[in-house]
């Protein structure tokens, strides 16, 4: 069985979820089967959007803990 890798940080409580065009959003984890997230010849939109959320919601993190000592 081939390891799947989830984008989430349980330090910080941040999880992407991948609604996977539907209107019918339901936590469903975003997941890759090989952690590159875009940097492989089988990456598509999705990981690039993924990885790009995941990344905003992690600087605003920082920035609200750091600057005005929120979590």
């Amino acid at each position: 069985m081939d390891p799947v890798y989830y984008l989430y940080d349980d330090l910080k409580k941040i999880h992407v979820y991948n609604g996977g065009d539907s209107t019918n959003l339901q936590n469903v984890d975003f997941f890759d089967n090989n952690n590159l997230w875009g940097l492989d010849e089988h990456s598509n939109n999705r990981d690039y959007a993924a990885i790009d959320a995941h990344w905003g919601l992690e600087v605003t993190f920082d920035y609200f803990s750091e600057k005005h000592h929120r979590n």
